[in-house]
């Protein structure tokens, strides 16, 4: 099934249409469709979508693209953290890193931002963004 929507360009909104995003992805986690977490072996990688385009992918899309972006990557760590119980209390959040862009990442409990991304993005693309800091 493919759904399409329009949303406000706003965080709080992107916050809380990805919760449902988050509690479906630990039901394919719970089901065993899907491993807890995007894998690490270079199998799943993080790539930007072109502008104006925006495909949100629950994980067995990721594992069969091959690759997400940051709030798939994001929305998949978040469930596997609370799935597996490693932080339950684990919530997607949507930063503004510029005037333009938004990221999503994970907010663990202590209120740390774990960003999976950054392990899932080649070595040039990881010096890029570490670079743009």
């Amino acid at each position: 099934m493919r759904i399409t929507s329009d949303i406000p360009e706003h965080a709080a909104c992107a916050e809380a249409i990805l919760l449902g995003f988050v509690a479906c992805a630990r039901l394919m986690i719970r089901a065993g469709a899907v491993p807890a977490f995007p894998p690490r072996d270079g199998s799943v990688r993080y790539q930007l979508e072109p502008p104006g385009e925006e495909d949100w992918k629950l994980p067995h899309r990721v594992l069969s693209d091959t690759w997400g972006d940051c709030e798939d990557i994001a929305l998949w760590e978040c469930a596997g953290l609370q799935e597996t119980g490693a932080d339950p209390g684990a919530v997607v959040r949507i930063i503004r890193t510029s005037r333009e862009k938004l990221h999503a990442a994970v907010q663990l409990s202590d209120g740390s931002i774990h960003d999976a991304c950054i392990e899932l993005m080649t070595p040039e693309d990881r010096r890029k963004y570490t670079d743009a800091d």
